[in-house]
């Protein structure tokens, strides 16, 4: 699939092949087959003439031979001059030009930009152009030529040897890679863009005489993890009575992505941090748009000296982000403290007499400083 081209770094490891046909048997002269290689446009003899050995047969002959001298880098093409000579001493000459590719495609990516930030769940486009025309000179002459040698450099060597091969490959965030085959010049590849972090891509583009050019970008992705919000245990704020243990402890999970395993919670006590209850799995109560609705109830003794007990909630995304948060719930356990203040009892009044009675009464407790 090479085709007339060739890679100078091929030198002594790619043979060029040419067959003989002759219309009588044996007519070829014993040192009639010669063959010797030439550059251009500059002409120069890279090896000169080489007296091929006749292998067996009558009028159908195959040759081989290699190219041991290095390519001068202002030529263009490598040519095969072959020479027959008949026994009667009558000679023709043929030539096969073979295009030199010393260059490695080019490859570009038109779109993203190197270490653009998408959202997730965006569908990054992932386009790239790859050639593997070469640029000549175009001020080498070609005057020393013949009329169709010319026309070889003018007109039919002014590529490179092709593309052989393009593949894409994109490295996700966790490690797993895909990849992908281009067309002729050409590759656009969507990416659905399902996890945050750093996505690696890069694009390794040979040609058909082994070059190879390797290109590479990232692009980041940008989520946002669940938030979590307690909820106070309807009028009575964050506190908690231990005897009131249907009570449910709620609190909402907000994702625009989704929950997808649920939630993990715990309760500690305060202070002591000793886990009374879990690790425990809920599934919502309720779902009304991103907003996922929880409740827990502490079926747990609470351990006696506990001033309050703390619920830590872990939550977690369809795209494996987490979050984690707590709430301290304080403990009620004493009754409200009541003062007479006036009168003292026991105090004696006469009748029609406004007796001012007066009252202070408060629910203060001392709340150790670890909550």
């Amino acid at each position: 699939e090479v085709g007339w081209w060739y890679n100078s770094e091929w030198n002594g490891e790619r043979e060029f092949t040419f067959t003989v046909h002759t219309m009588l048997d044996n007519m070829l002269a014993a040192d009639g087959v010669k063959a010797r290689f030439l550059t251009s446009p500059n002409g120069y003899v890279l090896q000169d003439w080489q007296t091929m050995t006749l292998p067996g047969g009558d009028n159908d002959w195959e040759f081989g031979l290699f190219l041991g001298s290095d390519i001068p880098s202002t030529e263009w093409h490598v040519i095969l001059e072959v020479e027959l000579t008949d026994l009667w001493g009558y000679t023709t000459t043929n030539q096969q030009s073979y295009g030199v590719d010393t260059q490695a495609p080019t490859v570009e990516f038109l779109s993203p930009e190197d270490e653009t930030i998408f959202d997730l769940d965006d569908a990054v486009h992932v386009v790239a152009e790859y050639s593997d025309i070469q640029e000549y000179d175009e001020g080498r002459s070609t005057n020393n030529l013949g009329p169709r040698r010319r026309d070889i450099v003018d007109n039919d060597r002014n590529n490179g040897s092709g593309i052989h091969s393009a593949i894409m490959t994109v490295v996700s965030p966790d490690g797993t890679y895909e990849e992908y085959s281009g067309g002729e010049n050409y590759i656009e590849v969507i990416i659905a863009a399902d996890q945050a972090g750093m996505y690696s891509v890069s694009l390794a583009v040979e040609d058909k005489v082994g070059h190879a050019s390797v290109e590479t970008l990232t692009f980041y992705v940008e989520g946002i993890p669940p938030t979590i919000t307690f909820l106070p245990m309807g009028e009575y704020g964050f506190w908690f009575h231990p005897e009131n243990n249907n009570e449910p402890f709620i609190f909402i999970v907000h994702d625009e992505y989704g929950i997808d395993s649920g939630v993990e919670v715990e309760f500690y006590t305060v202070p002591g941090n000793e886990l009374i209850q879990g690790p425990q799995v809920l599934e919502p109560v309720n779902v009304s748009g991103d907003d996922y609705t929880y409740e827990v109830v502490l079926g747990a003794s609470v351990p006696n000296g506990s001033t309050g007990v703390r619920l830590e909630v872990t939550a977690e995304n369809v795209h494996e982000m987490e979050t984690f948060s707590s709430q301290v719930y304080a403990i009620d356990t004493i009754p409200p403290e009541v003062v007479f203040v006036s009168p003292e009892d026991g105090a004696e009044f006469e009748i029609d007499t406004s007796v001012y009675v007066l009252v202070e009464f408060n629910d203060f407790q001392e709340i150790a400083a670890t909550l």
